[in-house]
């Protein structure tokens, strides 16, 4: 109940109702509580939040027949933890909370905004969450550190920390919008996409 960064589990419960799905009970458990504990053994996770449908969302097949969102477990009942930020109990540590630069260039007035282009896009889409966000000016040392380090050839930019590999759905489109790096930094480069004016660093 103290995890304000974790991921709104009463927005899942509500969104399962839209999708025509009849929610008859809602029990809210503390994993400290006796039933709390119970629940964490029958699912196997450690990872809070964590939702548990009972079997009877199986008579709607077009939210359960494939359900990517946690295991289906033996009694016929279905977990929801598959989604970001969460509190990991085995670390101890709040989980998908990114860090987030924007490599702008300050004598490039024409270019395009990252932080109103990508935040928005990352926010909305990914439901992504952050921890940090920073403005870094490419002429300055820890920018050209950076242009240098990830060989960036185009400003502006975004750098996303490691922690995003923490939503799936945002791993499996950045194939397309740029790349991920050895230390696991996701590099935004594909600049032609959307038609914002950037420049080159060459």
């Amino acid at each position: 109940p103290d995890c304000i960064e974790c991921f709104d589990y009463n927005k899942i419960v509500s969104d399962i109702k839209e999708a025509g799905v009849a929610v008859s009970k809602v029990e809210v458990l503390d994993f400290n509580s006796g039933k709390g504990k119970e629940l964490l053994e029958k699912t196997g996770l450690q990872k809070l939040p964590l939702i548990v449908f009972s079997k009877g969302l199986s008579a709607y097949p077009a939210v359960s027949q494939d359900w990517s969102f946690g295991p289906k477990l033996n009694d016929g009942s279905f977990v929801f933890s598959e989604k970001a930020p969460y509190f990991d109990l085995k670390s101890g540590e709040m989980k998908g909370l990114v860090g987030i630069v924007y490599l702008t260039d300050l004598n490039c007035t024409e270019c395009y905004d990252p932080r109103n282009f990508h935040k928005p896009i990352l926010e909305n889409a990914f439901g992504m969450k952050f921890y940090s966000e920073r403005t870094i000016d490419a002429n300055s040392e820890a920018g050209m550190a950076f242009i240098k380090k990830y060989s960036i050839t185009a400003l502006p930019t975004v750098l996303l920390s490691k922690d995003a590999f923490e939503y799936p759905a945002f791993v499996k489109s950045w194939n397309s919008a740029g790349t991920i790096e050895a230390d696991g930094v996701f590099v935004f480069r594909d600049f032609n996409a959307f038609g914002g004016k950037f420049k080159t660093t060459g």
